[in-house]
C-alpha cells in the first residue's frame, strides 16, 4: 500500500555521529520544549501544527471511536529504513502529551512502490506534531509533513478497519480497487475524490494534478473514515 503525500520528504542534517534515519520526511520544526497551538504556530512559524484530535475531526473518526472501533488490540506495523532506538520511549511521552494509552510499536522494512494508493494529510505547509530523541542534539517536538506524517495516518485508519472487521485484512489492494470501482455512485465507500487540480510538482520537478477519478498526485483520492473503514472491513472480508 502506497500513501501519498503532496509533497516529497526530506531529511535534515544531524551530527554524523549520531543515530538518523535514511529519510525523515520534511521536517518543519525542531526540538521545540512542548506542542504549541495552531494559532502559536501561525504567528511564530506561519504553519499549521496539528494534534490527534485535530485528525479525528479531519477524517471523522469520532463515529467509529464512539461505536468501540478505536484500534484496541491491533497491531501497526511502521514500514521505515530506520529502526530507532529510543522509539518506545518516544512513543510513551507523545501518548502522555494527548491523554492517549501508550502501546508497543513494531518497525519493519519493506520494498517501496512508486505507484499512489490513496492520499492522506501531507502537505508541507503545515505538519504533524511528533516527539523524537534518538538525537540527543534535538531531542524534543517536532513537526513533520511529508510521507512520515500520511503514512501513520493511514496504518492506524487500516487497524480500526482490521478490527471492525474482526480479523487481520492482509494486503487491501483488491478490497480498495473494489470500493474505489464504486465510488463515483456509491458515498458508503468513504473514498473522496481529490479533484481540485493540485499539482504536485516540487523544486523543479515536474509532477501531476489532482484531477477527477485516479491520478498520480493523490491515486483514488483520500477518506472519510466513518464510512471507509467498515466499507473496508466488509470488503475485506470477501478478500
Amino acid at each position: 500500500m502506497t500513501v501519498t503525500a503532496t509533497a516529497p520528504g526530506h531529511g535534515s542534517a544531524v551530527p554524523h555521529t549520531a543515530a538518523r534515519p535514511a529519510v525523515a520526511g520534511h521536517p518543519l520544526v525542531r526540538a521545540v520544549g512542548s506542542p504549541l497551538s495552531i494559532e502559536e504556530c501561525r504567528a511564530k512559524w506561519k504553519i499549521a501544527c496539528y494534534t490527534p484530535l485535530q485528525y479525528r475531526e479531519a477524517y471523522d473518526l469520532n463515529p467509529l471511536y464512539r461505536a468501540g472501533i478505536t484500534g484496541k488490540g491491533r497491531t501497526i506495523v511502521i514500514v521505515d529504513s530506520f529502526g530507532s532506538p529510543t522509539v518506545q520511549h518516544d512513543l510513551d511521552v507523545y501518548s502522555r502529551q494527548f491523554g492517549i494509552p501508550s502501546t508497543q510499536v513494531q518497525v519493519v522494512k519493506s520494498a517501496r512502490r512508486g505507484t499512489p494508493d490513496i492520499s492522506m494529510a501531507a502537505a508541507v505547509d503545515g505538519g504533524a506534531w511528533i516527539y523524537s530523541s534518538y538525537d540527543p542534539s534535538a531531542t524534543g517536538w517536532d513537526v513533520s509533513g511529508g510521507t512520515s506524517e500520511s503514512s501513520p495516518l493511514f496504518s492506524g485508519i487500516v487497524a480500526l478497519a482490521d478490527q471492525a472487521a474482526g480479523r487481520r485484512l492482509g494486503d487491501i489492494h483488491e478490497a480498495l480497487y473494489r470500493l474505489y470501482g464504486r465510488s463515483a455512485y456509491d458515498r458508503s465507500t468513504g473514498i473522496v475524490d481529490v479533484n481540485d487540480g493540485t499539482d504536485n510538482s516540487y523544486q523543479g520537478v515536474t509532477g501531476y494534478a489532482a484531477v477527477n477519478g485516479y491520478d498520480m498526485a493523490t491515486g483514488v483520492g483520500t477518506l472519510d473514515a466513518a464510512r471507509f473503514v467498515p466499507a473496508l472491513a466488509r470488503e475485506g472480508r470477501r478478500g
